[in-house]
């Protein structure tokens, strides 16, 4: 099953860098977020479902605890040629989802925030992209 998943989504980013052309992609808007070691309980709390829940306290910057395929994403979506805007969000309530923000201090969480943005950049340039061209055997 892990294998069929990831090979579908290996797909899913190939079709992103084949099909989408760069000119539709107006913003980047990345997040990561935390493995939650239980699934969250099937109810409402605080007016949300377990999935508005995890996108609304479990949403870390990037680097900073997450666990999703960022860089791959963020690789394809440069394969497409785009050269835009990014944005990240987060909605950091910390590992548990307390709701007790992470930040301390807001200058300290911000510059915490366009280091994980420049580290994403960073690990995701591919010297193997000509303009905005990903080599076919990068993606196949």
């Amino acid at each position: 099953m892990q294998q069929k998943l990831e090979m579908n989504f290996k797909a899913s980013l190939i079709s992103l860098v084949k099909d989408v052309p760069p000119e539709k992609i107006y913003v980047l808007q990345i997040s990561d977020a935390y493995k939650l070691p239980v699934p969250l309980e099937d109810k409402e709390v605080d007016g949300l479902r377990p999935r508005g829940r995890w996108s609304h306290d479990y949403r870390p910057y990037p680097f900073n605890g997450g666990y999703l395929p960022i860089i791959d994403v963020t690789k394809a979506v440069l394969g497409t040629g785009m050269r835009n805007w990014f944005s990240i969000e987060c909605f950091d309530g910390g590992p548990k989802g307390s709701g007790e923000p992470r930040r301390g201090d807001k200058a300290q969480f911000c510059k915490g925030a366009m280091e994980s943005l420049k580290k994403l950049l960073d690990e995701s340039a591919d010297p193997e992209i000509q303009g905005g061209i990903v080599k076919a055997q990068n993606w196949e």
